[in-house]
């Protein structure tokens, strides 16, 4: 995987994410907290960074990071980033900021197309 992260190609964004989670789950915070300003948008830098914070129970530091992923997404019309970053959002906020989490958990029970106005592109079946 660092291989692929130290090309830079089309898959490094993502390889590098799985470095920092990986060093997120081996409990080398340091490490994962260093490789999110490496991450981008294309490597989901604020999922990253608040999957890091949920881990430390800093809610209401996921809650923005999954705030701001949610925004970044909507920006980019990623139609399952942002509901991946709601789903995440939901809970953090429920902790972080209990007079919001009614309305987060609504918006997590919502279907991810209903979530922004932005077409979701179709991707391309393979032959069996």
């Amino acid at each position: 995987m660092q291989q692929l992260a130290d090309t830079n190609g089309r898959l490094a964004p993502k390889a590098r994410r799985g470095l920092a989670n990986l060093a997120r789950l081996a409990g080398d915070f340091p490490t994962a907290l260093a490789a999110v300003p490496t991450l981008g948008w294309k490597g989901r830098h604020h999922r990253v960074l608040g999957d890091i914070r949920w881990s430390h129970a800093d809610t209401a530091a996921a809650a923005t990071a999954f705030e701001a992923g949610r925004a970044e997404a909507e920006h980019h019309g990623a139609v399952g980033e942002r509901a991946m970053m709601q789903v995440r959002l939901a809970p953090a906020v429920s902790f972080a900021d209990p007079d919001r989490a009614d309305e987060e958990l609504a918006l997590a029970h919502q279907p991810s197309t209903a979530s922004t106005s932005a077409p979701t592109p179709s991707l391309p079946r393979s032959s069996p």
